[in-house]
């Protein structure tokens, strides 16, 4: 049986030191190697200088970001191991993949037969406000009897804050109890208990004006602090949204158009962090960011992709942006 060839990689050839290949941090021989990479993807026939050794026949150049800079290539592990005994001073870096860090609510699977009785079938629970501001309505509540089978019932709270649930009787061992609410509010998690009827929850109020640890090293931070400093958001794109002044943007995802850097997942959640006016005004934010310039360097397929590619990095620094924001995904 023939052996089988290891699969085709992407990797970010890097010089010594930095973004470009500059003396005395980078060798003349990195510098070389790379400028020819830069040659050879605009004009794949050209032939390598004298003294520039590349495995060319394995190896693939998909983007450069400048012509002595960071070069992004596909090839076998193999042939980046004869790549780094060539260059030493070449950082040659995979591409990692990241997944997108999804907590999804949990729901029911199944329902058990009985659960369609009206009266002994069902029982009602109460959802409230731990603040006292009364009942919490339209908050989900999921109830499972067997979270391993997804088993139980769920409902939505009406304006009472009651919800019933169709679990077969007015008394039940609960494996799991979820309660999430629209907003303002915490989510709940009980574990292991018997739930009965006319049972209330109380949930905490999310409270804005908390004294975190910014807030206590600063109390006492004027809302325009920071105004004028431009922020450069490298994460999955931005949306349009009244609370943020979009200065622009650029997608540098291979094989993506330009332009296309919207909304794609958190990264307007993280530029409204920094950057929005609402958070300004009522979060009193240490830094009221103005101007957002997005970068995106997250495709869009569900196995999101960050190429460690320096081309978003480098962007925001060619804006002079002050400050460089990136999710921690």
């Amino acid at each position: 049986m023939p052996k089988q060839q290891p699969a085709v990689q992407q990797f970010v050839l890097l010089p010594t030191r930095g973004l470009q290949a500059r003396q005395p941090h980078s060798s003349p021989a990195v510098r070389s190697a790379l400028l020819f990479l830069y040659d050879h993807l605009q004009d794949p026939k050209v032939q390598p200088p004298a003294g520039v050794r590349l495995p060319l026949a394995d190896m693939r150049v998909l983007d450069s970001i400048h012509a002595d800079g960071a070069k992004l290539i596909e090839m076998r592990p193999e042939a980046a191991s004869v790549l780094r005994a060539s260059y030493p001073g070449l950082r040659i870096v995979p591409v990692v993949y990241f997944y997108p860090a999804v907590a999804p609510r949990q729901g029911i699977a199944a329902v058990r037969a009985k659960t369609t009785k009206r009266v002994a079938g069902k029982l009602t629970v109460q959802v409230l406000s731990g603040s006292g501001d009364g009942p919490v309505t339209g908050a989900t509540v999921v109830a499972f009897t067997d979270f391993a089978s997804r088993a139980g019932a769920a409902g939505t709270t009406d304006a009472n804050g009651r919800v019933s649930l169709a679990l077969g009787a007015s008394s039940k061992k609960i494996d799991r109890l979820y309660i999430y609410a629209q907003r303002g509010f915490w989510g709940l998690l009980k574990r292991s208990f018997t739930l009965t009827n006319g049972m209330t929850f109380t949930l905490r109020a999310i409270d804005l004006s908390y004294v975190d640890e910014l807030r206590y090293i600063y109390p006492n931070i004027p809302a325009t602090a920071g105004g004028g400093v431009s922020v450069g958001v490298i994460d999955t794109g931005i949306a349009d949204h009244p609370d943020l002044t979009i200065a622009g943007g650029q997608n540098t995802v291979v094989g993506e158009a330009p332009s296309d850097y919207g909304d794609n997942g958190e990264g307007t959640a993280l530029t409204s962090r920094g950057s929005s006016r609402r958070t300004a005004r009522r979060l009193k934010a240490f830094v009221a960011w103005r101007r957002p310039f997005a970068c995106s360097a997250f495709a869009c397929s569900e196995r999101a992709r960050l190429v460690r590619r320096t081309t978003p990095l480098q962007r925001p620094l060619m804006l002079r942006c002050g400050i460089t924001a990136t999710s921690s995904t």
